[in-house]
């Protein structure tokens, strides 16, 4: 899978998310900000890279980042 079709499957997959919390959930505005870290989450299940290595570093979480 190529970055421009993972982008593509992570706005469907945001959009899905957030309009699926706001019409059947009915949340508030402050619950709308986890549908990206939930989107990520999902994405990194969907195409497989949940279980490699690389595809942490590439999002930085690997490492806390202190010294």
């Amino acid at each position: 899978m190529n970055n421009v079709s993972k982008a593509v499957l992570f706005s469907i997959v945001v959009l899905g998310i957030a309009s699926w919390m706001g019409i059947v959930l009915q949340v508030r505005d402050e619950i709308y900000m986890f549908a990206p870290a939930i989107a990520a989450a999902v994405m990194l299940l969907l195409t497989g890279e949940a279980f490699k290595r690389a595809a942490w570093r590439e999002l930085g979480l690997l490492r806390f980042g202190l010294r």
